[in-house]
């Protein structure tokens, strides 16, 4: 397994915004100015308080010190950090935001808070090895397919299986986790065996899962 690139990586903290400022002391405009200032944000909310309150306030195309900021998203009910590095390192810049804004903008932050958190991470790699090497069964159902499709239509057709999915129950809990999944590169030939993949883990756990199910169909 050869690691492409990072698409993209999101930690959100679940906590409810009003307990950052538990007195009302912060005026959400400065705040949102200052954060949009530091981080030298390309697009950022304008106007605020002059229309609707929007469900989101989101800022994109940012830096903080030397980490590239893809999206920082705030709703009523939490904090979401996108970059296109790994989840370890987004965990560590939300952090860091979060304590600079308690010692230069007055937030009542504490690490204690983040008592939940969502974790995405999407990465691009190559695999040796197929998707329908998972089980016999799915070579037999490809040909299968294959041969009724291209009889039916009058055309080549070739069925292999594009995806392995991996999701919770819906009816667990009101937050749920993303779903995992390994899925070919979209425009991409099968025979460079390119893949797309998204895990609800860090980064390095997610390496490892795609390293162990690798090992597993080569064997």
């Amino acid at each position: 397994m050869r690691l492409s690139a990072v698409h993209n990586s999101r930690v959100t903290f679940l906590i409810e915004i009003a307990e950052l400022t538990p007195f009302g002391k912060v005026h959400p405009p400065t705040l949102l100015n200052a954060l949009a200032k530091r981080c030298d944000f390309k697009n950022f909310p304008e106007n605020l308080g002059k229309e609707p309150k929007p469900q989101a306030f989101v800022f994109e195309g940012g830096l903080w010190n030397k980490q590239p900021i893809t999206k920082l998203s705030l709703f009523n009910d939490g904090i979401a950090l996108d970059t296109g590095s790994s989840t370890e390192d987004t965990e560590t810049t939300l952090l860091e935001l979060l304590e600079w804004a308690k010692r230069d903008l007055g937030l009542a932050f504490e690490p204690a808070m983040v008592r939940r958190k969502m974790l995405l991470s999407q990465l691009v790699f190559y695999m040796e090895g197929r998707l329908d090497s998972v089980h016999p069964i799915f070579g037999e159902m490809e040909k299968v397919l294959s041969q009724s499709t291209s009889e039916n239509l009058n055309h080549p057709f070739s069925y292999r299986i594009a995806s392995v999915q991996l999701s919770p129950n819906p009816l667990d809990a009101k937050f749920l986790p993303g779903l995992f999944s390994i899925e070919r590169r979209a425009d991409t030939p099968d025979s460079e065996n390119k893949y797309f993949s998204t895990a609800p883990v860090h980064t390095k756990e997610h390496l490892a899962l795609l390293e162990r199910f690798e090992r597993s169909i080569r064997k």
